[in-house]
């Protein structure tokens, strides 16, 4: 409980600051100021002191230690030390360690501590002489044995193996890159190699294809129809390289086609086709005509018994126009196929010439089909 500072009157409420008596300040009881001087302090101090037993001096010390905060040891240490007689002092202060176990516990695990050390420190003596003994040991055990003539000559022979061995490991990288530098060449020189083949094979199949290309232009020149149109499938290729020169050949061939076709017709034929047969030109029946233009004659003469034929009325304009037809689909004479368009013309009036063949097999077709459809 708190009391008034100037008339010690006690607090009666906890809420109140102030004496209601007086209007001073509550206080603790241990923070009244002493009204008594130092040297009355001291002899009571004295006085108190001495009436006090051990038992009470460490009750004390005990309650005394309580109030003491960390910072204020070290003071009160450094003046301990002053004050204390290293004689007197320290013998009573080994009686008073010795009596607490505190000090045994601490005293016991610092002597196990420096056991432990200096066990420690003689085994790594121990160890590093007997290191010592058993390398002078072996040592000289090992000289021993190296005079022997069987180890010394193992011993010489597994030294050759490890300088040819290492021997090895130096001039094996330049072996390597020799062998790959070599196999660059060797492959340079094969690609090389592969590249002149490759040429040469280019260049003999260009060969080959203009070889095959004149042979079919000769052909073609020759009134051979199949070889004029392989030409003309050569040029209507956009990918072969030969294509311009079929192309010129075909427009060529196809003009001399026409020229020849148109000076044939303007000339007068005098020899006798049917001669040698029991047969003549107003005697022979369609199929002996188809027989003849099949025989041994000249393509002259066929041209001209196609005319012949043609010009027959006697015959049906279906069986004239269909012995055209089988010259048109089947005669591989240029010019026999020219002059039967050039015939057949006439009546399908398309006015064009060889090149249209097929168109004038389709009309044939479809003159049938009607001329049939007329009849029923």
């Amino acid at each position: 409980m708190k009391i008034c500072r100037d008339c010690c009157e006690p607090q009666r409420d906890s809420k109140d600051l102030f004496c209601p008596r007086c209007k001073g300040i509550f206080i603790e009881p241990q923070e009244l100021p002493l009204s008594l001087t130092s040297e009355q302090l001291d002899l009571i101090a004295s006085s108190v002191a001495k009436t006090f037993k051990d038992e009470d001096l460490d009750r004390i010390a005990k309650h005394t230690v309580k109030c003491f905060e960390r910072k204020d040891w070290k003071p009160l240490a450094d003046q301990v030390l002053k004050s204390m007689n290293i004689i007197y002092h320290t013998k009573h202060l080994a009686y008073v360690l010795m009596g607490l176990w505190r000090f045994w516990r601490i005293f016991g695990v610092v002597l196990f501590v420096v056991a432990l050390s200096v066990l420690a420190v003689a085994n790594w003596g121990a160890r590093k002489e007997a290191k010592r003994l058993f390398d002078v040991t072996v040592t000289n055990q090992i000289e021993l044995q190296f005079k022997e003539p069987r180890i010394s000559n193992l011993v010489a022979e597994v030294a050759a193996n490890q300088a040819s061995n290492l021997m090895w490991r130096t001039i094996s990288p330049d072996i390597t890159n020799f062998e790959a530098s070599l196999a660059v060449q060797l492959a340079l020189i094969q690609t090389n190699l592969n590249g002149i083949q490759q040429e040469a094979r280019t260049n003999l199949s260009e060969l080959r294809q203009q070889a095959e290309l004149y042979l079919l232009i000769a052909k073609a020149q020759g009134d051979d129809k199949a070889s004029f149109w392989q030409l003309w499938d050569i040029a209507a290729n956009t990918n072969n390289p030969m294509r311009e020169v079929a192309n010129r050949a075909t427009v060529a061939i196809a003009d001399g086609v026409k020229l020849r076709t148109g000076l044939l017709s303007t000339m007068q034929y005098t020899s006798d086709i049917w001669k040698q047969t029991t047969n003549s030109a107003e005697t022979a029946s369609i199929e002996q005509y188809l027989l003849r233009l099949n025989g041994p004659i000249t393509e002259l003469d066929k041209l001209f018994l196609l005319r012949q034929m043609f010009s027959q009325n006697r015959f049906s304009l279906e069986d004239r126009l269909r012995l055209l037809m089988s010259v048109i689909k089947y005669s591989n004479s240029l010019i026999l196929v020219s002059e039967a368009c050039h015939l057949v013309n006439g009546e399908a009036k398309l006015n064009k010439n060889f090149l249209a063949e097929h168109e004038f097999l389709d009309w044939y077709e479809k003159w049938v089909k009607d001329r049939a459809a007329k009849n029923q």
